[in-house]
Order: C-alpha cells, then structure tokens, then sequence
C-alpha cells in the first residue's frame, strides 16, 4: 500500500478542517437566512393583518353614511323637477361607484390575503341568477337596455356566494359597455358541464382574435372605457382561479362580446315549479330592524316612497310587538346584521319567523366582510344585501323575496 508523503497528512487534515469549517458556515448562514425569512414572514403575515382590520373598518365606516346617502337621493329623485333629472343620476352614478369601490376593495384585499376559502355545494343555479338579473335589470333600464334572464332548473356544484360575485361583475362590465340593444344570461350543458353565459350587444374587444383570454383582457380594452372595470375583472380571476372555474371570452369589435362560466354539474336537478303568480304590484307590511337611526329612516323613507306599509323598530323584540297589533301579517322582515347590545339581525329573523311563520321572507343587511358569516347566513337561505345599499337593489330583492314565496304557495296549492 502506497504511503502519503511526509507533512501530507497535516496537510490532509488542514483541507478537511477547512471544508467542515466552511460546510459548517454555510449551515449557518443558511439557519440565520431561514430565521430571517420566518421573521419577517410573521412581520409580513402581521402587516396583512393589520391592513385587513384597517380596510375592513374603514369600508364598515363609509359604508353607512353611502347607504343612506344612496337611498335619500333615491328618494329626491323620485320628486326632483324634469330639469333636474340629469343631475341627479350623475350625482346617483357616483354614488354607485363609490359603493362598487368600496365593495371591490374589500374583495380583492381578502382575496390577496388567503381569507376567502371556498364552501362547495349543490344548489340549483337559478337561485343565483334570478336575483341578480333582477337586481341589475333597473340599472341596465336607466341606460334603456333590455336585461333578459333564461332561468335554469340545473344543479351546480361550487361556492354559491363567491360564484355570485363573478356573474355579478361580469353583468356590470357587459351593461357598462353595452350602449344600445340589451343584455342576456342564460345557461347551457356543455361537455359535462353548465355554461352560464353573458351576451351583450356593446363595443366589443379591440383584438384581432375572437377568443380572449381574461388575464390579457385589460389590454383590449379602449382606454377611455377602462373606468372603473380593473378592479371588478381583477376579482373574477382571482375567484375563478380559486374555484378552479374557467372562463371563456369571445367578441367582435362593434358587435358585442360573450362571456361564459362553466362550473360543474350538481348530483341532481330540480324542477323549476310551474305557474308563477307574480305580486309585485301588491303594496307589502315590512318590517325593519336597525340601530343606526340615519340608515332606518333612509330605508322606511325609501319603502314608503314606493308605497309600502312599513314599520321600524331597533331590537328585534321591539318589531315584533309591533307587528303583532296589526291584523294583517307581515311580508317581510328586514334587520341590519350587528345591532346593540350584541344582538344580530339572524336572531331577530329566526324570532320573526317563529312568530309569523318560517315561509316569512327576510332579508339582512350587512357590511360585514367574513365569507365563513356570509356563508352561514346563505347556508340557512337567509338572503343577505351587503352594505353600501342602493335603492335599485333593495327594490329588487324585496320584489324578488315576496314573489318568491308567492310562487311557492301557488305550487303547494297545486299539488
């Protein structure tokens, strides 16, 4: 066997003593590193936080002044001079954007933050786009468009809540850029799946392809019609993305553009009940719970306006002794979500139901951000209108609400 020269094994010895040393100071640089990254992994994680609370009390903060706000011009354009008409939907159009920023601001800065996780379940597909057509619709008759909803009695499987926020978006950014002719959502099988489609008759897309993809559609868009659209197609692919959802888009500029979802097809389908009894022009006895008196009066000034019997109260037991002295039952019962003294608008809509009857519509108000509550709440079927208010959509879901339950009555009556 070979022998090492004289002094190499000290030689050996120092190589190896270097390498551990420098292995060893490499362990450590990289611990420190990790160390690092984990601080100010917790430092970031915090900040995320910190904004979170801050965005979610200042939308909570503008929120109540902007409802109320919205329903007193409602109501003043409702009485204002012809002359005086103009102005008023411009001052009304700001109101809305302002209410969409801050809904959008909210949405994206939860999503960003991981705070929205998804709750899948089968539910029949027209529970989501009835109300919503029924809610835009006024606003697409201001711009003289025709808002046309093809009901559908399929079952889907995804996230109710978060899937109502995508078509909500898209029906806005089609009526938005649709100046003449109208508006379509309706549904369609499509290679196992449901294709919830949006059509509009407006400017199009600029592009040279029929098909867009939807992270590259901000770039087709006319500069001078980008208003207020970032935010609201920043939220649809965000939330797509998170329901594994895909979106098709396809346009010709000038001609109009189509939108589609497809979400999965539920377990089952339910048959939609025939015979629909309509009883939107009957006057309706609503009940109100608040305790913010500027937004109480806005919504009994709002109702009434229109020509209903309504009664107001700030707790829930306070309603309910009041409409107890009248013969008639009530309609309706409407409750903000956090009133005083802890209380919440679901418990005054489970005693109102237990008094009057549990086919006794409701409805709830909130400028409450968690999607677990807002879940809960859709889970139980209590339909929920997420502060700011408009005065369009809370006429919708009141008509919405009512009709509803005059439907189901005839169908039972039937059977």
């Amino acid at each position: 066997m070979s022998r090492l020269p004289q002094g190499s094994s000290t030689q050996v010895e120092q190589v190896y003593t270097g390498q551990a040393s420098a292995i060893s100071t490499d362990i450590n640089s990289c611990e420190e590193a990790h160390v690092e990254f984990l601080a100010r992994k917790i430092e970031a994680e915090k900040a995320g936080a910190a904004a979170m609370q801050f965005v979610a009390a200042a939308s909570h903060d503008l929120s109540q002044p902007l409802s109320a706000l919205s329903l007193y011009v409602g109501v003043i354009n409702s009485r204002v001079p012809a002359d005086c008409k103009a102005m008023m939907g411009n001052i009304q159009n700001c109101l809305d954007s302002m209410s969409d920023l801050v809904r959008d601001l909210q949405d994206v800065c939860r999503l960003d933050a991981g705070m929205i996780s998804p709750g899948r379940s089968d539910f029949a597909i027209g529970e989501v786009v009835e109300p919503l057509a029924a809610a835009l619709s006024i606003e697409a008759g201001l711009k003289g468009l025709d808002l046309r909803c093809r009901a559908s009695g399929a079952v889907v499987y995804t996230d109710s809540l978060l899937l109502s926020r995508i078509l909500r978006h898209l029906l806005i950014n089609a009526i938005r850029y649709t100046e003449r002719g109208g508006v379509l959502i309706a549904c369609r099988c499509r290679q196992g799946r449901l294709s919830i489609e949006i059509r509009d008759t407006g400017v199009g897309i600029a592009s040279g392809d029929s098909e867009i993809n939807i992270e590259d559609l901000r770039l087709w868009r006319e500069p001078a019609l980008n208003r207020g659209s970032l935010l609201g197609l920043e939220i649809v692919k965000k939330i797509a993305r998170l329901l594994d959802l895909k979106i098709r888009i396809s346009s010709r500029s000038g001609k109009g553009s189509l939108f589609a979802v497809e979400v999965p097809l539920g377990r089952a389908n339910l048959e939609r009940g025939e015979g629909f009894v309509s009883n939107s022009s009957r006057l309706l006895r609503i009940g109100i719970v608040d305790d913010d008196f500027a937004v109480l009066e806005a919504l009994k000034l709002a109702l009434e306006d229109i020509g209903h019997h309504v009664t107001v109260a700030t707790s829930g037991k306070d309603i309910i002794d009041k409409l107890n002295a009248y013969d008639q039952l009530p309609d309706l019962v409407i409750s903000d979500y956090r009133l005083a003294n802890g209380k919440t608008g679901l418990e005054v809509i489970m005693a109102a139901k237990a008094t009057f009857g549990n086919d006794l519509p409701a409805l709830l108000i909130t400028g409450d951000t968690d999607s677990v509550l807002l879940r809960n709440l859709a889970d139980r079927g209590i339909a929920v209108i997420c502060k700011p208010l408009q005065l369009a959509t809370l006429q919708a879901f009141v008509r919405y609400l009512t009709e509803r339950r005059s439907s189901q009555n005839h169908v039972k009556s039937c059977v």
